[in-house]
């Protein structure tokens, strides 16, 4: 594994493990609470964070909501597959069209939420969110470690 895949993964990885330690620390002491409360802000502007629509973890939710987890887990999940595999970002490119079909499941789901057709659930988030996230982790982590291959070695050459 190279250093600009190996940066990527712990940023997504340290984003994924966020989330998880989140409701752990929420009665923590000092810093650890306060650490906690700046992350359900943080989490805030990105989700909803329904309480009815969140996973819970000692007794607290998750900073977001299980669509969102499911997005976030199954993202990193697909960028390790996406880095074992050695997909490169000129294959990824090529699937960028299957991205839409892919988004479709969670779109319809949300809209026949909204609209009343069907109400969504436990299952049909953890199912939408999935799809949605494994998809854009495969699609999404080969350009994203293209481009961090770039900054780093412009770094590298540019501090010699």
């Amino acid at each position: 594994m190279n250093r600009a895949e190996t940066v990527f993964l712990l940023f997504v990885f340290g984003w994924c493990a966020a989330v998880v330690l989140t409701p752990l620390a929420v009665h923590g002491p000092g810093a650890i609470g306060v650490a906690s409360e700046i992350s359900y802000r943080v989490f805030g502007h990105v989700c909803h964070q329904w309480d009815s629509h969140s996973f819970h973890i000692a007794g607290a939710k998750l900073p977001v909501c299980i669509r969102c987890s499911m997005i976030y887990g199954t993202f990193f999940l697909a960028c390790l597959a996406a880095v074992a595999l050695r997909i490169s970002a000129v294959e990824s490119r090529r699937a960028r069209m299957f991205l839409l079909f892919a988004l479709l499941p969670m779109l319809i789901d949300v809209a026949c939420d909204l609209t009343g057709f069907h109400q969504s659930n436990v299952i049909t988030r953890i199912i939408t969110g999935s799809i949605a996230g494994g998809s854009l982790g495969m699609i999404l982590a080969p350009h994203c470690i293209e481009w961090l291959q770039m900054v780093l070695s412009h770094n590298h050459s540019g501090s010699v």
